[in-house]
Order: structure tokens, then C-alpha cells, then sequence
């Protein structure tokens, strides 16, 4: 967990927290492996260690993409994930899905929404915050896996909905 009391100085001199981090989008530049702000802001810098339970991708896996332009393409977990193929190839109970379990963000995710994460739908740019606002944003986004994952409590991910 983060250090609630823990403050820094930015390179302007402005002092800042953990929340700060997180909020700004800043973890490259300030969550550095020696760092004391990597220490004191684990969960901002998204140190926390994983729990026992967590899925892992398949080391081995590979799965055959035909393409239009190079034929068939041998893939793995991670391009799945850095090509951002995830919402049409990581379908739950696919081959893919069940074996990318972690690129696809088919496990538990965390309980709050990525304030980083942006998706793109019909030429404009949205976030959680956007489909939260709407009861029909919610019932057209939350239905892709990519996105359930990246906004577990606006899309009231079932790990994240108190029973």
C-alpha cells in the first residue's frame, strides 16, 4: 500500500504525493526500481506484490494469424497485448483467452479503474470516466473483455461488486 503520508519534490520544486503519481500518469519517471517514491507509493507505482492466485500466460503458447499483406503470422501473449488485438482475439473460453489469460486482462483485475487507460470507439477517444456517465456507454463498452478490465468498477466487474 502507499505511504499516506509520504511527500516529494517534483523537478519544479512542487510538492507532491502517492496519489499524485497515479492521478498524473507519472509512474515511468518517478517509479524507478532504487527509488524511495517506489518504496513508499507501492500501489500508485504498481509494486504491489501479486497474490498466489493470480494467472500467468502460457510461456509457450503461440497461435497462427492469417494477414491480408505477410500470410500466416506467429503470434504470442505479449503481441496480443502491445498490438492492442485483445478485444478481437481474447474472447473468454477461446484458445487465446484461455491461454493469455494476463494480456487478455481475463483475470481478477484490481478494484479500481485505470485513470490512464483510453480506448477508442466510432473516431472519438473515450475512458472510464466517460462510460461511467452513461447506463448505455456501460452496456456498449463493459461488454469487451479489454475494457472490463481496465474499468473493473465502472463496468461493476463481478470481483469488484460487494456481495
Amino acid at each position: 500500500e502507499n505511504d499516506d503520508t509520504f511527500e516529494f519534490a517534483s523537478p519544479n520544486k512542487e510538492i507532491r504525493n502517492c496519489d499524485w503519481i497515479k492521478r498524473a500518469g507519472q509512474r515511468n519517471f518517478y517509479c524507478t526500481v532504487d527509488s524511495e517514491i517506489t518504496t513508499k507509493c507501492v500501489r500508485s507505482c504498481h509494486k504491489c506484490p501479486e497474490p498466489e492466485h493470480v494467472s500467468r500466460d502460457v510461456a509457450d503458447f503461440t497461435f497462427i494469424q492469417q494477414t491480408k499483406n505477410k500470410g500466416p503470422q506467429v503470434r504470442d501473449c505479449l503481441w496480443f497485448k502491445k498490438q492492442r488485438q485483445t478485444d478481437r482475439f481474447c474472447l473468454p473460453g477461446s484458445d487465446v483467452g484461455t491461454k493469455c489469460t494476463r494480456a487478455c486482462g481475463l483475470v481478477d483485475p484490481p478494484c479500481e479503474d485505470n485513470v490512464e487507460y483510453r480506448f477508442r470507439f466510432e473516431k472519438s477517444w473515450h475512458d472510464c470516466a466517460s462510460i461511467a456517465s452513461s447506463p448505455l456507454q456501460q452496456s456498449t463498452h463493459c461488454t469487451v473483455t479489454a475494457i472490463m478490465a481496465q474499468c473493473p468498477v465502472t463496468c461493476q466487474h463481478p470481483a469488484c461488486v460487494a456481495t
